[in-house]
């Protein structure tokens, strides 16, 4: 069982790193520094998805940037708990 759960944590690892490279791209068009910073450090993508990111899907950019993210930390400690 926690092999599985371990599996499924990985895989919203990568939905997140999905969403961090989505969030980089546009930051990389605003500004070089915003998009390293993005990748560097998860406050600050948060950060600039809510407050600077001008796109028309920035709801699913930040949805998988932070959603997944989310659910492999907490995947993550549940599987640590087994």
């Amino acid at each position: 069982m926690a092999a599985a759960i371990g599996v499924l944590s990985l895989v919203f690892g990568i939905v997140s790193l999905v969403g961090a490279i989505m969030l980089c791209m546009q930051a990389w068009k605003d500004e070089k520094w915003k998009a390293v910073a993005c990748f560097c450090c998860f406050p600050y993508g948060l950060y600039y998805g809510f407050k600077e990111l001008q796109h028309e899907k920035k709801n699913l950019i930040l949805g998988l940037y932070a959603g997944g993210w989310a659910g492999s930390v907490i995947l993550n400690m549940v599987a640590g708990a087994m």
